[in-house]
């Protein structure tokens, strides 16, 4: 069984995701458009209604901040551009 996403990984990916998309100024919409993804899938994501978000969304919201996939499921923290 794939352990990737329990209950806490999501949500500390949901945290993690709403961080990225604050210091980039940008909302759900905005991200969905940017990775080219329907606007539902995002808000589903970011409000908890989905609990098996497909690894290819997940992979398109890291590749679209340049994180890895460890580091948007909060198993590696973001190191701030300043530090």
């Amino acid at each position: 069984k794939d352990e990737l996403l329990t209950a806490t990984n999501l949500a500390r990916c949901r945290f993690v995701i709403k961080e990225l998309m604050a210091r980039d100024r940008i909302n759900a919409t905005e991200l969905a458009k940017r990775i080219q993804l329907p606007q539902p899938t995002i808000h589903r994501l970011l409000t908890g209604k989905t609990e098996d978000p497909k690894l290819s969304t997940l992979t398109l919201i890291a590749e679209y901040f340049s994180v890895s996939l460890d580091q948007l499921l909060g198993h590696v923290p973001i190191r701030n551009q300043d530090d």
